[in-house]
Order: C-alpha cells, then sequence, then structure tokens
C-alpha cells in the first residue's frame, strides 16, 4: 500500500492550511465551535511549521500512529426538541488533513465535472461550498444564501402547472456515503493525465479508503459541521452518478423527464404530464420511477431512500406551485441582504422584519396546553435571521425597541433556542455604548436555570461562551459539575473552555483540541506538544530519527489501527513488530534477531526486564494470529487483558534504554 504522503501533496496540505486559517481571519462570526476553539492555534501556525509536520509526519505516514493527527472526536449535539444527530471535533492536523484529502477530489474532478455541463442535460446541482483556483492555491467560497438562491430559483423556473415533481429525502445521507464508492468516483471524474500527477492508480485508492476509514473508524460516513468546507463538495460528487442517470430512470411512457434539481441530498425530480392523465396513472407510474431510483441508489451508491418523507405532487395549478415552493424551501444561516436597500424602504421594511421577529421570540416559550409539539416553522427560522445584518442590528438596538425585546427575552424558555442558538446568539452579543443590552438576561437565565446534564442546556452555553467568558459565578457551577460533564461526549467542551478539562491518553483527540484551545507551545520544528506518554515519546523519537525506515513506521501506524479496531490479538503482534524493528534499528541487529540477541543488545536491563521480553515474545509466539498451534497445542487468542498488561511495561521499558 501506498502511503498517503504519496498522493495527498505538500502543497495540498498547505494549501488546506491556508483555507482553514482564512476563515478564522474573515471577520465573519464564527459559529463554529470547532473553529472557535482552535482559533488562535490556526491563525498563530505559519507555513514553515506546516510544511516541517508534512514533512515528519503525512509524507512518512507516522500520523497514523496517533489518533489525534487523522482521527475526530464524535459528539452528539441537539436536534429539534428531543433528538440528536452526529458531529465531529478536529484537532488543528486532523482538520488540515480531511480538507487536504478533498482538495485532493478538488483538484482532481473538477475541470472535467465543468466540462460535462450537466445544465445542458437539464441538471442542475447546487452546494453552499465552491472552490475557485487563485494564484496561490484553491480558495473557498461559502456562500450559502447565493447557493441555496440559485436552486431556489431554478425550482421557481423549472416547476409549472402541469407538472409531476418527486421530493427524494435520503435517509442518514452523510452517515451512510461508502468509502469504497466515493474514493471510485475519484478514476471516474478525473483525467489521467490529473491522476498521475496526484500518484492516484487502481491500487493507491486502497490508501484513501484507508484513511477515511482511521478517520471515521468505520468504513462509511464522513464528517457534518457547519465549516467542513469539503463535505459539501463530498456531497455533491457522491450524487453526481445518480444525476447522469436521473433520465433514463425516469423513462416511463405517460411522464416525460423535465429537470432534475438538487441541493446537495435535497432532490427534487420534475417530470412532464402526458395530457388528460388522471392521477391514479400518474402516481401508478411515479411508483415505478421511485422504485427503480430506490434500487438504483441503494444499488450503485448504498443509499436508502426515507419512504415517509418522499414526496409525490401533481402540480394542478399556479397556486398549487406557489404552495408547494413555500413548503419546499429548506432554511439556510446567512445573512439577509438589506444593506443596499434605499433609507426610507429600509426604515419600513426594518418595520416589518421587527414585528415578525417580535412574533418570532414569542414562540419560544412552553404553553399551557394538554400536547406540545415544538418545531419552529421555516418562515420563522427565516425570520431569525435578520438579526445577523447590521441594519436590523442597528434598529434593534433602539431604546424602544431594546425594552420591547428585553421584556420578551424575560418570558422566553432558553431550552426551546438549542436547535437555533447559532442565530440568536448574535443578539445577545449586541453591543451599545460599551453595553450588551439583551446579555444580562441570557447570564441571568444560565445562572438561576442551567441544568449541566440536559445537553440542550450545554449546547447554548457553548455557543455562548465561545463567543466571551462566562461569568466567574457560572464557572464555579460548571466547575462543581466537572464529574458529570466529562461523561458527556459534548459537555467535556465545556470544561475545555474554561480550562477544568481532565484528560487521559486513551482521549488523544480531546486532549490534543484542550492543548491547542489552551495554546500550549508547540515544540519547536514540530507540529507535536511535548510528549506526555511513553507512545508519544517513542513517535517523536522515531519522527527524530527514523522517519525514512518504514519498517518501523508500518507496525505503527497497524498497531493503532487495529487496536481501535479492537482486533487485539492483531494489534499485539504489530505492537511486537514496534519493539523489535526498533532494537534492531537502534543496535543494527540483522533480520533474524532473536530475544536472545535482543536482551544481549540491551545491556543494561534488570532480570525483571529480561523476564517480561522472554515472556513478550512467547506471547507472540503463542498467538493464533502468528502460530495457530505449538506441538499439537492450539494457540490461545490474546484479548485486550493481554495487551494492556504488555503495553505500559515495555513503553516503559523503551524509554529507559531505547530512547536516548
Amino acid at each position: 500500500m501506498n502511503k498517503l504522503g504519496e498522493i495527498i501533496s505538500e502543497e495540498l496540505f498547505v494549501n488546506a492550511f491556508h483555507i482553514c486559517r482564512s476563515y478564522c481571519t474573515s471577520g465573519e462570526i464564527l459559529f463554529d465551535v470547532n473553529f472557535l476553539l482552535l482559533k488562535d492555534r490556526l491563525t498563530e501556525l505559519s507555513d514553515r511549521r506546516v510544511r516541517s509536520y508534512y514533512k515528519k509526519y503525512v509524507a512518512t505516514d507516522l500520523l497514523y500512529s496517533l489518533p489525534e493527527l487523522f482521527s475526530s472526536d464524535l459528539v452528539s449535539v441537539p436536534k429539534k426538541l428531543s433528538s440528536l444527530r452526529e458531529y465531529r471535533f478536529f484537532s488543528v492536523p486532523s482538520m488540515l488533513l480531511y480538507n487536504a484529502a478533498g482538495l485532493l477530489f478538488v483538484d482532481s474532478c473538477s475541470r472535467f465535472i465543468e466540462q460535462l455541463d450537466f445544465t445542458r442535460r437539464n441538471v442542475f446541482s447546487f452546494y453552499p461550498t465552491k472552490f475557485q483556483r487563485g494564484a496561490s492555491g484553491w480558495e473557498a467560497r461559502n456562500d450559502y444564501r447565493t447557493e441555496y438562491k440559485g436552486f431556489s430559483d431554478r425550482l421557481k423556473t423549472a416547476i409549472q402547472p402541469g407538472d409531476v415533481v418527486l421530493r427524494l429525502d435520503i435517509s442518514n445521507y452523510f452517515e451512510t456515503i461508502s468509502h469504497a464508492k466515493l474514493v471510485s468516483l475519484l478514476r471516474r471524474f478525473s483525467p489521467a493525465s490529473t491522476l498521475a500527477k496526484h500518484n492516484v492508480s487502481r491500487q493507491s485508492l486502497a490508501v484513501l479508503e484507508f484513511y477515511f476509514e482511521s478517520l471515521m473508524q468505520r468504513r462509511q460516513g464522513i464528517p457534518q459541521g457547519r465549516k467542513n468546507f469539503l463535505s459539501d463538495y463530498f456531497g455533491y460528487l457522491y450524487l453526481l452518478p445518480f444525476d447522469i442517470a436521473a433520465e433514463q430512470l425516469t423513462d416511463v411512457s405517460n411522464l416525460k423527464f423535465k429537470c432534475l434539481i438538487r441541493y446537495v441530498d435535497d432532490v427534487f425530480v420534475v417530470m412532464a404530464s402526458a395530457p388528460n392523465l388522471r392521477p391514479r396513472q400518474v402516481f401508478k407510474d411515479l411508483l415505478v420511477i421511485e422504485q427503480r431510483i430506490v434500487s438504483w441508489l441503494y444499488g450503485n451508491l448504498g443509499l436508502n431512500l426515507t419512504a415517509e418523507k418522499t414526496q409525490r405532487e401533481i402540480i394542478h395549478t399556479p397556486s398549487v406551485r406557489d404552495e408547494f415552493l413555500k413548503t419546499s424551501k429548506k432554511a439556510v444561516s446567512s445573512r439577509p441582504e438589506l444593506e443596499n436597500e434605499a433609507d426610507d424602504a429600509q426604515k419600513t421594511e426594518m418595520e416589518q422584519y421587527f414585528k415578525e421577529f417580535v412574533q418570532t421570540l414569542q414562540k419560544f416559550r412552553i404553553p399551557e396546553v394538554d400536547r406540545f409539539d415544538f418545531d419552529l416553522p421555516l418562515k420563522d427560522r427565516e425570520t431569525l435571521k435578520h438579526v445577523l445584518s447590521k441594519p436590523f442590528q442597528s434598529f434593534l438596538l433602539k431604546r424602544e425597541n431594546i425594552e420591547k425585546v428585553q421584556t420578551l427575552l424575560n418570558r422566553v424558555d432558553f431550552e426551546l433556542t438549542a436547535e437555533q442558538i447559532n442565530i440568536v446568539i448574535a443578539l445577545f452579543y449586541l453591543e451599545q455604548d460599551n453595553k450588551r443590552p439583551f446579555f444580562e438576561i441570557l447570564q441571568r437565565f444560565l445562572q438561576t436555570q442551567m441544568n449541566l446534564k440536559d445537553k440542550r442546556h450545554i449546547h447554548i452555553l457553548l455557543a455562548c461562551f465561545a463567543q466571551a467568558s462566562g461569568p466567574p459565578k457560572l464557572k464555579t457551577q460548571i466547575k462543581k459539575s466537572a464529574a458529570t460533564l466529562r461523561l458527556d461526549d459534548y459537555g467535556k467542551y465545556l470544561l475545555c473552555f474554561y480550562g477544568l478539562e481532565s484528560t487521559s491518553p486513551d482521549d488523544s483527540v480531546y486532549r490534543r483540541i484542550c492543548n491547542e484551545h489552551k495554546g500550549a507551545r508547540l515544540k519547536r520544528g514540530l507540529f507535536l506538544f511535548t510528549p506526555l506518554s511513553d507512545f508519544e515519546r517513542l513517535v517523536e523519537f522515531v519522527a527524530k530519527y527514523y522517519s525514512d525506515q518504514q519498517t518501523i513506521i508500518q507496525p505503527l501506524k497497524h498497531y493503532i489501527y487495529e487496536r481501535w479496531n479492537e482486533r487485539w490479538d492483531v494489534a499485539f503482534n504489530h505492537f511486537q513488530n514496534v519493539f523489535h524493528e526498533l532494537c534492531k534499528l537502534k543496535f543494527s541487529l540483522r533480520d533474524t534477531a532473536t530475544i536472545t540477541d535482543v536482551t544481549t543488545a540491551l545491556k543494561d536491563i534488570s532480570v525483571e526486564d529480561e523476564l517480561l521480553l522472554m515472556k513478550f515474545y512467547d506471547r507472540r509466539n503463542f498467538n493464533a494470529i502468528s502460530h495457530p498451534s505449538q506441538k499439537g497445542k492450539p494457540s490461545v487468542k490474546v484479548s485486550r487483558e493481554d495487551l494492556v498488561l504488555y503495553e505500559p511495561k515495555l513503553l516503559a521499558l523503551i524509554t529507559r534504554h531505547l530512547l536516548n
């Protein structure tokens, strides 16, 4: 298997760094908690340090020896009233690597995909983040509103009275993207010349599959996040084969393919109906088409549709069309375009927006009713976004408006704002004369009603105090709840923001993010912090002295991979290979070196250490992976307990006798 660094070049890696740093320094409000944690670290890094890291860890595959360098921390965040969704937190190195892997796809596929001219085939695909080639590499333009407006306008133009529309909802789209199928698209949509430039061959595709599996700890799924720029692109790219097949899949006698319009995985298939066709026949044909699509998506992309969310609609009249378009909109977080309107018109518009804004705030209240199911309508979600507009912010800060909003906020049930908190938070941080007129209300809620066992409250806190530190009393409350928060995959990041974290080597991604957030000093010339464990000392030693020795880097890489996959017996063998290869390199031992050769070379080890090594080598040779049997006796499979028994002792021995 090739090394990842042979496919992802140093220039792509540095380009990924520039994209991430540019976002942190753009002046935008940073809503993404992960980026807020890493902002200062990304800002202070230099190209020189990033290139040094690439050469030591990416180019050599040594990055796979430490999960914090290639993987992500899985957290669950609130969704709607009481459900959860998957989210990923990256350390700086893993974030850069993920974006660099994505740029490989962008650099390889973009030219051919643009030349295919899908619009001529009446296929219109939109996605939030577009990449443009600039003088110094790829640049990311993350413009949700512009892209969504293009999608919405296309729907308005395409769907007319007399049409039939099939709207598809793909179940758990990002979580079910197959790594093997995603990687295969790299060859399908890239010219041979570009693939050769990146050293991508049929055999080397396995390298990328290995990376994605290591990142996600499973063989499907890509990270979701507000600013995982390349996730948008992967989501767009993965459905391109369906874009190509759509017209053929919808070929039935009574319905004629008109167009396909999608916003990432939000898919609309529009068809023209034969004249005077009865609704019964329309829906019968639609179900035939739907079944074809279901079979194709599952067979070719491993995707399923959510049957109960599929929409089948006959657009009889203009009013039906208007209602369908209205209910089909999707909320996208962006700043309303209010800045360029004339003063008088703007004032009238501001008054209307304020009226709607007030009405929406009033809905964040649990009513005295027998049945309650809170789901904020699309119109209200869009209304909240006015708070991101500077003209509207100025209008809000008029004295009479401040008083009205303060009164409303004092009645709000804040837990209902959890899903929209990344928008609402802008309200609390509005300043006038160095004062925040709405902030005290939020603080009062946090100090008197905050429940740190409620993930919605944790989500609100993280969004709030990622922007600024909280009041001292709140820090005291969080400190008292530290034991509870450490048990929550998301809540532990509150401790990170307040410098109260407690980490362990087993939680290395989280520990790395904590160090990066605190601004812990990087070691000169390396991307690593001062090693805290014997294993980290080993990795640093290999990076310093044996970065060109794949005989030790590969077992290090596969030891971590197998350990994460809980294949303890295979991991044990790789761990033994790490030790043995290190001894061979350190003492120039021959390939046939035995345990006796090793203990002889380790001149000053104690009897206890020698006994440990003898048992360690024997356990390796009495392992079903290495030797199914010995003298007719079946070998015993290595368990987690076996591995854990030897790991700390051998790593301590390595530190004492080999790392000097």
